[in-house]
């Protein structure tokens, strides 16, 4: 009876895993669902993508993405889907936007003035 247990609960566990991780058919739409699993960030691990997270909600997320392709859904709609249920600071990559226009402007507000003190640095001594 002991055995019996642990061995129907792992079969059910391997069940649900498996069922979790299923490819779509389609190597294109497979394709398209883990391209798309890249550029998310998973809600529950901090800046991990989906497509890495070992999280159940990352599961869900990763299931819910080739439902909808499966139904028909762009990438853009998925997205927008998740980002209405999780946030929009869902995206890897941050949409360029008045209020995320800081982050693609800082790094050239680093390297700009960088640059030209190692100019001024270089000219001076060259002249001197």
């Amino acid at each position: 009876m002991m055995k019996t247990i642990p061995l129907s609960l792992l079969s059910v566990m391997l069940v649900v895993v498996l069922s979790a991780f299923t490819p779509l058919r389609d190597p294109a739409l497979e394709a398209r669902a883990m391209a798309l699993e890249k550029t998310l960030r998973c809600p529950v691990c901090q800046g991990e993508p989906l497509s890495e997270s070992q999280s159940p909600m990352a599961d869900a997320m990763r299931m819910f993405i080739r439902e909808s392709l499966n139904k028909g859904m762009n990438e853009t709609q998925i997205r927008a889907l998740l980002e209405k249920n999780y946030g929009t600071d869902l995206s890897l990559v941050p949409p360029l936007k008045t209020q995320t226009a800081i982050l693609w402007a800082g790094p050239l507000f680093i390297l700009l003035p960088g640059a030209w003190w190692l100019a001024r640095l270089w000219r001076g001594d060259r002249q001197g």
